[in-house]
């Protein structure tokens, strides 16, 4: 069979070689034809172009601008919630405002400033009162109109009309004008307010209005940084087609009207100052806006034209060389496709049955399935990872609003909520590992989640990861499982758990919640249970009802005694913090009906207060603190306080434990701030003996260059009063004296100068008090040595 560059003349027809054969042979039968229909086909396609490109970016500047429209809403939902907002709103009308709430609200709204560009300023409008709250002033009506609209266009009784007597249910914006003698265009005055009124909780009352000034610099960043061209002007305009907001580019002003602009990505021609203009608008997503770019016509006009040219020129060409160039291309143009056939099959192409289009379109579903398979995987990957993000805020308390998505999206509609916490256990100690490997935790999450698939097909159940330990949050219907079946399906579970981690584990499980809105309160009993498991020793289960009920006692040790203690600790007084600590067990054990499980609660409770005081120090130093102590050690002899059943000898134990881990950090903190005062004690004597010649030098001088109070540095020259700091001052000022009256034979006011005094009989009266004698009287004597020294 004859082949033609390697293809059977059998399967030559459906091939690429045969398709370029017919290519060519038009190219070169009808080129006018061609070029004809190429040149609207053209036309269409710079259309479609111009508008794909205004369109995209209207569609930026709408994304960018409604998902900051988006941000403003739930600001204002957030505000009309907030406790600050609900105090001034249930004020009544003749009881004035508490300037702790005005403050509050304000720090509030100032938050918001802070962390959102596209915000200018946020206001709160009470109605009843007449009084308008801002970022940062709070004044009545009639003042807030004075300073930001007063001489401008925008009139009052409009302005009030709007702001007092309008109830707006949904928000909406308002374009004010901003009176301001520096600036000359009325586009730049302008204010855009999004404002809404906001209902009294349980009444069909609208008593306040919030609204929000957007930002127009920010505006027009967002506009500025995707329009192209100098001459490409874009409006922000209402339902109403009334201009909100513009950016113009050219050099003109352009004064155009949108009143039969209805359907979105359409073109329409415009003619504004005797010219041809061309436009498209996107509806937000958000709101009644519409997004709107103005550019000349003769813009896309040009590259037709330039098209029109190119275009003729390829025909001339292609009907002159055409003959000439079609075997040679179609030789030298088909080797990529043998090595594209090639690299697909690994097969070189005479080997291939068929035309290599079949083979292409075959090797093509085969890529097409596996990626079918590979996007199924990633999809249900996505959703494991969104459940999981959406129970972590929900457990968090971060995520209120997306509770009924996250309802529908996690399977806990109609279903009660139940909220497991899975940790690993040391099974020497059974105490939780405290640090295992994130490995490790990964590893348990998945094992947790395929056996609750396992046992439990009905349940709905999505895992997190909450430091080193595993919290599930399971749907249950009560009317099919009861207590007794949840405790054997969480027992399978733990079992089969257990056997793959090759570890005990042990579970805590939450009360049983009627809807979603309880998952917070559900979490927290989960890890409550952990801080008290110490209690109920080495149970595997452990139900919150169970653990409460348990707990018949508490102990005292009030937040107040706790604090006293850290500050005690902080300055390493183990004689003052022991005495409290004494008078904590002595009300504890004056107690008849106080047992060794609150006595183990009491003394992990004291463990962890005075492990707080680390929390002030360096990392290395709070390092050094906990290698020290074995606080592990510590805690795993209190949970065998147990094998002791005389109370005194409990007592004795914990009163143990408690001393040695109170000693040794009172010792190092002591320890540590000797060294550090040493350190100071050293930099204040070197400052003052490269200082001693400033007459300014004193005690406040020195406290202010260190950063201590008068005070702390008498404390840590170990003297008292002012007269402490001052002795080092003046003791190397004579000194420094005396080497310079035995040195030299400067006047005695020059030699004061010189060692920082101002007044000579200041310099006589110190030298005295420190030698005995005056400075003159000094020199006389020490001639007197030397002169001796030389005749003898």
């Amino acid at each position: 069979m004859r082949k033609m560059f390697g293809i059977s003349l059998c399967n030559l027809r459906g091939s690429i070689l045969y398709s370029w054969i017919i290519s060519y042979f038009i190219v070169f039968i009808i080129p006018v034809f061609a070029s004809t229909f190429a040149f609207f086909n053209a036309k269409r396609i710079v259309e479609e172009q111009t508008k794909e490109i205004n369109l995209s970016v209207l569609q930026l500047i709408r994304q960018e601008i409604d998902r900051n429209i988006s941000k403003i809403d739930d600001i204002q939902l957030e505000i009309m919630l907030s406790k600050e907002f609900e105090r001034i709103i249930l004020t009544n009308q003749d009881e004035p405002l508490s300037p702790m709430a005005v403050y509050k609200i304000m720090e509030k709204l100032q938050s918001y400033l802070f962390y959102n560009n596209f915000i200018e300023d946020v206001f709160l409008y009470f109605q009843e009162k007449g009084i308008v709250i801002t970022t940062s002033l709070k004044c009545r009506h009639d003042q807030y109109y004075d300073l930001n609209h007063k001489g401008g266009t925008t009139d009052y009784d409009y302005w009030f009309s709007i702001i007092n007597d309008k109830v707006i249910l949904k928000p909406q914006v308002y374009v004010f004008d901003k009176y301001d003698e520096s600036i000359k265009v009325s586009e730049n005055r302008k204010q855009i307010v999004y404002l809404r009124s906001v209902p009294q909780i349980g009444y069909n009352l609208y008593k306040a209005k919030i609204g929000v000034i957007i930002n127009k610099r920010e505006l027009a960043n967002i506009i500025n940084k995707v329009i192209i061209g100098n001459d490409t002007q874009v409006f922000i305009v209402d339902e109403n087609n009334a201009d909100i907001y513009s950016i113009n580019n050219s050099n003109e002003d352009l004064y155009v009207s949108f009143q039969d602009m209805h359907k979105e990505g359409q073109i329409y021609e415009l003619y504004a100052n005797k010219k041809q203009k061309i436009a498209y608008f996107l509806e937000s997503q958000v709101n009644s806006w519409k997004y709107v770019i103005v550019l000349p016509k003769i813009n896309y006009l040009s590259k037709l034209n330039l098209f029109r040219f190119i275009f003729m020129v390829c025909v001339a060409t292609s009907v002159v060389m055409g003959i000439i160039l079609i075997f040679c291309l179609i030789r030298q143009n088909y080797k990529p496709i043998k090595e594209l056939i090639f690299s697909i099959t690994g097969q070189q192409y005479k080997n291939i049955e068929g035309n290599e289009i079949l083979m292409i379109k075959n090797n093509i579903s085969k890529i097409k399935e596996e990626n079918t398979v590979i996007s199924q995987r990633m999809k249900q990957q996505y959703n494991k990872l969104l459940k999981q993000s959406l129970t972590y805020r929900l457990v968090q308390g971060l995520a209120p609003t997306e509770a009924i998505e996250a309802s529908k999206i996690l399977e806990l509609d109609n279903k009660e909520i139940v909220v497991v916490g899975i940790q690993l256990e040391d099974i020497q100690t059974n105490l939780e590992i405290s640090n295992p490997d994130i490995e490790e935790t990964k590893k348990l999450l998945d094992s947790v989640q395929l056996s609750f698939e396992h046992f439990a097909p009905g349940i709905s159940n999505s895992s997190i990861i909450v430091g080193n330990t595993v919290y599930s949050v399971l749907g249950i219907n009560s009317s099919q499982v009861d207590r007794n079946q949840l405790r054997h399906i969480l027992t399978s579970v733990k079992n089969k758990v257990s056997a793959s981690m090759q570890t005990n584990i042990v579970m805590s499980v939450s009360n049983i919640a009627n809807s979603l809105s309880s998952i917070v309160q559900c979490f927290q009993q989960a890890r409550d249970v952990f801080q008290y498991k110490v209690i109920l020793g080495s149970k595997n289960i452990i139900f919150y009802d169970e653990l409460k009920s348990s707990l018949q006692y508490s102990y005292y040790f009030p937040l107040e005694m706790e604090q006293k203690i850290i500050n005690v600790i902080h300055v390493g007084d183990y004689t003052k913090s022991k005495s409290i600590i004494n008078e904590v067990f002595k009300r504890n054990i004056d107690k008849t009906e106080i047992d060794t499980a609150i006595l183990k609660c009491l003394t992990i409770d004291l463990i962890c207060m005075m492990l707080k005081v680390f929390n002030g120090y360096e990392p290395v130093f709070r390092q050094k603190l906990i290698a020290s102590l074995d606080i592990m050690q510590i805690i795993q002899d209190d949970c065998m306080l147990n094998n002791f059943s005389e109370p005194k000898k409990v007592y004795e134990k914990v009163y143990e434990h408690i001393d040695c881990v109170l000693r040794k950090i009172c010792e190092m903190i002591c320890e540590k701030r000797q060294t550090e005062n040493e350190n100071i004690k050293e930099k204040i004597l070197n400052f003052i003996e490269h200082n001693y010649q400033n007459p300014n030098l004193s005690v406040e001088m020195i406290a202010e260059q260190f950063g201590y109070s008068r005070s702390y540095l008498y404390s840590i020259l170990k003297r008292e009063e002012e007269e402490g700091l001052l002795f080092y001052i003046n003791k190397i000022r004579t000194e420094k004296a005396k080497q310079l009256l035995d040195d030299s034979r400067l006047p005695i006011k020059s030699v004061a100068e010189q060692v920082g005094f101002i007044n000579v009989n200041s310099f006589v009266r110190v030298f005295k008090k420190y030698t005995g004698i005056s400075p003159g009287k000094y020199r006389r004597i020490n001639n007197m040595v030397i002169s001796r020294s030389v005749l003898n």
